[in-house]
């Protein structure tokens, strides 16, 4: 990325979280199916937050999207924590500033404690309202065939395989029916 647009994120990310960006670095290991910028900003108090940056029109619509959901639920314990969100001046493509997790654990394998971590924090949302009623955030029905749908997995299967929820075998056995019910 070019430093002209990098300055231009950590400028974006100032405004946003309130303290001042001294550097970023882009996150270019990190797996996902969007296609939107991923950094680390680091701040002048030592510390960081990790960046999510729009990078066309699909990519802003779903920061956009998520943005509102931030802002709903900000205060739930089961989200990352939220520094708020902003508009890039270079392109007017907003992008969204959270807590930093790149040194969390994000297995698998599962660890002594992860189900009843998952089992819980289960049990925190399910008594959040559903977003997507009465026209709250729209559906995201439609668009979901082009973000993660199980052609997307069929043609290049190793990025799902690697998250180890399932065998190879499975997952070869399933796609039939999995790329069916996407139809």
């Amino acid at each position: 990325m070019p430093g002209d647009e990098l300055r231009d994120v950590g400028d974006a990310v100032s405004r946003a979280a309130g303290k001042r960006v001294t550097s970023c670095f882009l996150l270019t290991e990190t797996g996902g199916y969007t296609r939107a910028l991923r950094a680390v900003a680091c701040f002048a108090d030592g510390s960081t937050a990790f960046v999510k940056a729009a990078t066309e029109s699909d990519t802003a619509a779903w920061i956009g999207r998520e943005t509102v959901v931030y802002e709903t639920l900000s205060e739930k314990p089961f989200l990352p924590r939220y520094y708020g969100s902003a508009k890039r001046a270079d392109s007017d493509l907003p992008l969204l500033v959270l807590e930093d997790l790149t040194k969390a654990y994000w297995g698998p394998p599962w660890r002594d404690g992860d189900v009843r971590k998952v089992l819980d924090t289960l049990a925190a949302v399910r008594p959040c309202a559903p977003l997507f009623a009465d026209g709250f955030l729209p559906s995201q029905d439609a668009e979901r065939a082009g973000i993660a749908s199980w052609s997307k997995v069929a043609a290049d299967p190793e990025p799902f395989l690697s998250l180890g929820l399932c065998s190879r075998g499975w997952l070869e056995a399933a796609l039939p029916t999995l790329l069916r019910a996407d139809e």
